[in-house]
């Protein structure tokens, strides 16, 4: 939970200084206030990434070259009082928790988890298989504690793999890294399967709050893919029989990172049976639903433009679920009175 966020030279935001509630704060004001500025501050603070852009350095004032973008946020974790900041200056990023720096991305998501909803998180359905891994692997990363392990070991992995493949080494020099390939991608996909078994009653309780027309009549189905043909018995043989592949293109072509999930409505891929709104809406089931797994510490929401392609009776019922699941959330909208509902915290970004 974040009690206090500083804002300096980041973006427009010259200074910036605000206190969310405990519960729902709704931060709005005009186009251009800085309301999106907000939450992708506090994201950085989190994964050390903007999910705006991939350059850190549009974050800084575009009109001075030595200016630092700042942002330091006062929080609770697990009981205890915790001070996280980064700075960005010119192509150098500087990440701490309590004045020290930060080990790493990884230090800063278990102290500050939070869960991002944005009008492209339909992506999620609509989109390529990174973003459903993406989805897969918050989750597991949370609910299970060895999967930073097990993914940081695959990636070192399968890099050194793809080195020798590169520079075309003798093939017992390129397959000395399956080993440990095959090790931490089968951790891998075991977690991510018994996460989504955990994710499926928090989906379907989720999308009885937010869309009861939907969950009560049709059959929803969730199907991982494993990141290898199904013609094969196990990821071993697959590495083994897909090793002429591998060494034309020079990369390992099969794995965990290849891996993918099919959502379905009555065996209708989700993109194909819902509209665009309902699709937000049933985006916002899943992420919110994931956020339920972290039961260490319960993730800050962050929704940007909430408003936007929804209805007043799917803005009504995310509004009332969002209020039943008591996280602390941020919500960016221009005009506050589009999200009903009593007891909000409303921060005017156009007064401060």
């Amino acid at each position: 939970m974040i009690h206090q966020l500083r804002l300096t030279q980041f973006r427009h935001l010259a200074a910036l200084s605000l206190a969310p509630s405990p519960g729902i704060s709704i931060i709005h004001g005009a186009n251009g206030a800085g309301k999106t500025s907000v939450l992708e501050a506090i994201r950085l603070l989190s994964t050390g990434r903007s999910f705006l852009t991939s350059h850190l350095n549009e974050i800084r004032p575009y009109d001075d070259a030595q200016a630092c973008a700042v942002v330091h946020a006062e929080c609770q974790h697990d009981n205890r009082s915790i001070k996280l900041g980064l700075q960005r200056c010119k192509d150098k990023s500087t990440l701490r928790v309590n004045g020290a720096n930060a080990k790493n991305n990884a230090e800063l998501a278990h102290l500050l988890p939070t869960q991002l909803i944005t009008p492209t998180s339909v992506n999620l359905i609509q989109g390529g298989p990174n973003q459903r891994r993406q989805f897969m692997d918050w989750g597991s990363f949370y609910a299970h504690e060895q999967f930073g392990y097990h993914w940081s070991m695959y990636q070192k992995a399968i890099k050194q793999r793809n080195t020798a493949l590169k520079r075309r080494l003798p093939k017992d020099q390129c397959q000395m890294w399956n080993p440990a390939l095959i090790e931490h991608h089968n951790a891998i996909e075991n977690i991510r399967q018994q996460t989504l078994e955990q994710l499926t009653p928090h989906i379907h309780s989720l999308l009885e709050l937010l869309m009861p027309e939907i969950e009560q009549a049709h059959r929803i189905e969730w199907h991982y893919k494993t990141g290898y043909s199904s013609q094969f018995e196990d990821f071993a043989s697959a590495l083994d029989a897909g090793w002429e592949k591998d060494w034309q293109y020079s990369n390992t072509r099969q794995g965990a990172h290849r891996a993918d999930l099919s959502i379905t409505l009555d065996g209708r891929e989700v993109d194909h049976f819902l509209s665009r709104g309902q699709q937000k809406m049933f985006v916002c089931a899943l992420l919110l639903a994931q956020a339920q797994l972290v039961t260490h510490t319960q993730p800050i929401l962050l929704i940007d433009d909430l408003p936007s392609e929804l209805d007043q009776r799917h803005r009504e019922r995310l509004m009332q679920a969002l209020v039943k699941l008591k996280h602390q959330t941020l919500i960016s909208a221009i005009d506050p009175d589009s999200l009903p509902g009593e007891g909000y915290t409303y921060i005017d970004l156009n007064v401060l």
